[in-house]
Order: structure tokens, then sequence, then C-alpha cells
């Protein structure tokens, strides 16, 4: 049975490289976002979201997540009905993923909120990435091609590194990816153990 690896941080502290450079070792990676999105393609999905919305979120190829995302962002309870639709998709995805890569013997799941959603108990290891503030905030500016306001506003929503610490097992600073590189490899050693 593969030991299940969650990895989570805030905004901009560089999840997705990390996952990539696992993904390179030969890791099965699940990037929750990604099966979010998947997950909201599927017709039964769209009809269950739309039914949650007043205003039409359907457009010709899909869901408008754009629309979506500005109702939501400010409506806790639309977020809520919303997550309640995505959120049991995601993990019976997830568990079909986990039922595909069981002869491994470590499977690493993305998800910035891993920990806020309780998520994590399900993990053998919760792994934190973090970043200084500002490197997080010129990283997502970049990115997203947004203002400082913005990602200043994102980070807000997000549950603080210091509160994620209490629960994580490990944490890798990510400023520098040739260091964050060899303490994956060191934790992977640890966890294989």
């Amino acid at each position: 049975m593969a030991k299940l690896v969650g990895i989570t941080g805030g905004i901009g502290s560089g999840k997705s490289k990390v996952m990539q450079y696992i993904a390179s070792l030969g890791y099965p990676i699940y990037l929750s976002d990604e099966a979010g999105r998947s997950v909201m393609g599927k017709p039964e999905i769209i009809q269950k979201i739309q039914s949650i919305f007043e205003e039409n979120v359907i457009t010709e190829s899909g869901l408008d997540r754009k629309k979506i995302g500005n109702i939501v962002f400010n409506n806790p309870e639309k977020l809520q009905q919303l997550n309640a639709i995505v959120h049991p998709a995601v993990a019976e995805d997830f568990t079909n993923f986990i039922t595909q890569h069981a002869e491994e013997a470590l499977i690493f799941y993305e998800s910035a909120i891993l920990i806020e959603t309780n998520n994590y108990k399900k993990f053998d290891c919760i792994i934190l990435i973090t970043a200084p503030k500002e490197v997080r905030i010129a990283r997502v500016m970049e990115r997203d091609q947004i203002s400082r306001e913005i990602v200043l506003e994102r980070m807000k929503n997000q549950m603080c590194d210091e509160e994620k610490k209490k629960i994580a097992n490990f944490e890798i600073n990510n400023e520098n990816f040739e260091d964050t590189k060899q303490k994956i490899n060191e934790i992977i050693k640890k966890i294989k153990n």
C-alpha cells in the first residue's frame, strides 16, 4: 500500500514547481486544482453547479470559472455550496488515483487548502512549502499578471504558515530551488524508511 504524502503551502510558495520535480523523480502526483477543473468539466457536475446560482454560469465551452469566482469570492455561502459539490467529486477522483497507483511506494497530493479542509488527516505525512512573503508576492504578480493588492487580498484569505506548521511533518523553505530539491530528496528518503 502506497504512503500518501500531502503537499501544501500558501499562494506563491512554489508548490507546482515542487510537484513537477517530484514527478521528474518518477512518483505519481495528484494536483487537486487541476483535478477540480477536470471534475468541473463533467456534464453532471456542471448541472449541479449551475443549480446553485441564480444567473447563468455556463458558456459554450463549459463553466464560466471567472464569473463563478467573482460570485463566490464575496459570498461565503455560495462558496460553501460550490465546495460541497466539487470537493466530494475530487475526493472520489483521488480514491481512483490511489487505486491506479497502489503498487507505488509514495503518492503525492498537492492542495493549497489541505489543512483548512481537514483533508490532511487522510495522509501519512504533510510537507509544507514556504517562501518569504515578498518572494511569494513577486511570483504571483508575475505568474498571474495581477497587482500587489490583489495578491495580498488572496493571501489574507489563506491560513497563515505559522498555523500550518503546527500540523505539517516537514517544512521546505522554497526560496532557492537547488536547496529545495536537496530537501525533497532527504524528506523522501525519511518517509520511505
